[in-house]
């Protein structure tokens, strides 16, 4: 499996499709196929076609590998008992609809957390959900009287956070929160 990180549920998911797909098992990091005489051709022919389709892994395009992204965010919050909703449809002071990844609802202390997940943040990226936090934060019902709090699961891993999405994201209140500290992540998220 040589350049292939199997080491997230979301990709062995995938890679287990793949395997089962096509009648093959891995075993230590190699992919074996359970091989009768009457059957070689087709095995042969099966074991190719796996190989291919796991190396393709190697290759996801940009939607995929988001995807990939956002369901380790998903699975880590839900693997760490971290309460919320998922995907909920939020409307903004303009009257448009915006998809928040992820709401942690407020406490009689702590205000309601609206997180968003990104992949790759950029200047764009950063600007659009500023534009988000500001429409919607004066739309959300509060007992607490404290304003929603806006935050960005990033995967810094895979790119490395651009400074002007920085500087943006300290200006507008928005806190970035770094996939490669979970740690933090979750801090952040329960308290």
């Amino acid at each position: 499996m040589l350049g292939i990180d199997i080491n997230t549920k979301t990709r062995t998911k995938l890679i287990q499709n793949i395997l089962n797909q096509f009648n093959l098992k891995l075993v230590d990091k190699e992919i074996t196929a359970d091989v009768k005489n009457e059957s070689f051709a087709q095995s042969k022919h099966n074991l190719i076609q796996g190989i291919l389709k796991i190396y393709d892994l190697t290759l996801t395009t940009k939607s995929n590998v988001t995807n990939i992204f956002y369901e380790e965010v998903f699975e880590f919050l839900y693997d760490q008992e971290i309460r919320g909703l998922a995907q909920v449809s939020v409307s903004g002071e303009s009257g448009l609809k915006y998809s928040i990844d992820y709401i942690v609802s407020e406490t009689k202390s702590q205000p309601e957390k609206l997180v968003n997940f990104t992949n790759n943040l950029n200047f764009n990226k950063i600007t659009n959900e500023a534009y988000i936090y500001r429409d919607i934060k004066p739309n959300r019902p509060s007992r607490n009287k404290l304003e929603p709090i806006m935050l960005i699961i990033v995967n810094d891993v895979d790119h490395p956070i651009n400074e002007r999405a920085q500087t943006v994201a300290e200006h507008e209140n928005l806190e970035i929160l770094k996939w490669s500290n979970k740690s933090k992540i979750i801090e952040t998220l329960t308290s």
